[in-house]
């Protein structure tokens, strides 16, 4: 098991927290992990732009920088790290709107 989905499984809940990690929620009920070096992935946020993907089912966590606090640019998706989590979001959005297309299609055709 590789580090992401460790954290991913920590973070929702599927395995116990390691020892070096810190477990916490923010003021928004979010859950967070914080990392021995620092980092810190949050949950994403089911009322905000990528939600409606966490509402669905995705695991989806953003990485914070330890110094500073500025977001990464990665994130967690599905328990794999992923460079740049905006793209990763809005390709997987795209996919699942040319998928539901398709199947509307398909009925529309039967």
């Amino acid at each position: 098991m590789n580090l992401a989905q460790r954290l991913s499984g920590m973070l929702f809940g599927e395995r116990p927290i390691e020892d070096g990690f810190r477990f916490h929620t923010t003021t928004s009920g979010l859950r967070a992990i914080t990392t021995p070096k620092g980092y810190q992935y949050i949950e994403q946020n089911p009322y905000k732009k990528w939600g409606i993907l966490a509402q669905r089912g995705h695991k989806i966590a953003w990485c914070f920088n330890p110094h500073g606090g500025g977001y990464q640019g990665g994130g967690l998706l599905d328990g794999e790290y992923v460079q740049n989590l905006n793209r990763a979001l809005s390709s997987l959005i795209a996919l699942k709107t040319i998928v539901s297309v398709q199947k509307q299609e398909e009925c529309s055709n039967a």
